[in-house]
């Protein structure tokens, strides 16, 4: 997975373990995880005012049957929206996720 994004992004992917899985962070261009206002995935971050909560874009199951959750976050400062989250195989994960998250790692929003 780490590798389909890095490819297709042109960027670095950072994971981390979460209770028997994975979690998928996309790192901008200075190498920080793109970061939204919080409240996602299981819900147990507060909001705050800033955009200091990194992204989990992905998560997989340690047993590897479960598919990948794909989390298509609204990124602040950019043209990037919310598009929901759902369960995908490892290729259309991917895919999604750099059609979604390309724009943002592309560089800020005009206008």
């Amino acid at each position: 997975m780490a590798a389909r994004l890095t490819a297709g992004l042109n960027t670095h992917v950072m994971t981390r373990r979460w209770g028997r899985g994975t979690l998928f962070y996309l790192l901008d261009a200075e190498g920080r995880p793109l970061c939204d206002h919080g409240e996602h995935l299981d819900g147990a971050r507060k909001p705050s005012r800033e955009a200091i909560w990194p992204i989990p874009v992905a998560k997989a199951h340690a047993n590897g049957d479960s598919g990948i959750v794909v989390h298509l976050a609204a990124v602040p400062g950019t043209a990037v929206r919310s598009a929901g989250s759902r369960t995908e195989t490892v290729e259309v994960a991917a895919d999604l996720l750099v059609r979604h998250y390309k724009p943002a790692l592309a560089g800020p929003a005009s206008g």
